[in-house]
């Protein structure tokens, strides 16, 4: 039997340094349509630029994702481990820059930062960007917190839930 849903797009944003995050957050987000999805008539699609970027090129790879992900997301899920990421020449990281942008869209944006212990081989400037950054967020909403990826991953299912 075939069943309508309604499709909302997730754009699932961190920096390089959160791959087992990104994966507990996504298959949450499939279990969730698995179990809950089908009743509430909805289907959470994740898109992880690894997964569902299209290579392209004439412009700049963040403004490629940018239009293929932020400009289409429904709502934007960002979280951060011990590094802000790479700067795009238009702001401060490929993340910071999705998290704007969708801002200024007037998406909902979700956004997380871990609480787990650095790495001793972690770079001590990216964690002093990490935190500048996140200061500068501190009074555009309410901001997360996470233990682990899967607490992560449950937070991200109950934002997306609610």
């Amino acid at each position: 039997m075939t069943l309508q849903l309604t499709g909302v797009l997730v754009l699932i944003a961190s920096p390089g340094d959160t791959q087992q995050e990104r994966a507990s957050v996504r298959e949450a987000i499939n279990n969730w349509n698995i179990n809950s999805g089908r009743r509430m008539g909805v289907a959470l699609l994740p898109w992880l630029y690894e997964h569902s970027a299209v290579p392209t090129l004439g412009d700049r790879p963040q403004a490629i994702i940018n239009s293929q992900a932020v400009d289409r997301a429904d709502v934007v899920v960002a979280f951060f481990d011990s590094r802000l990421g790479t700067d795009t020449g238009v702001s401060v990281s490929g993340t910071a820059e999705e998290i704007q942008r969708a801002h200024a869209l007037g998406k909902p944006v979700h956004v997380y930062f871990s609480n787990e212990d650095v790495p001793r081989e972690a770079d001590l400037d990216q964690q002093v960007a990490l935190r500048d950054f996140r200061q500068g967020l501190q009074d555009s909403g309410l901001l997360g917190d996470y233990n682990d990826p899967q607490d992560l991953a449950g937070q991200v299912v109950r934002a997306l839930a609610a």
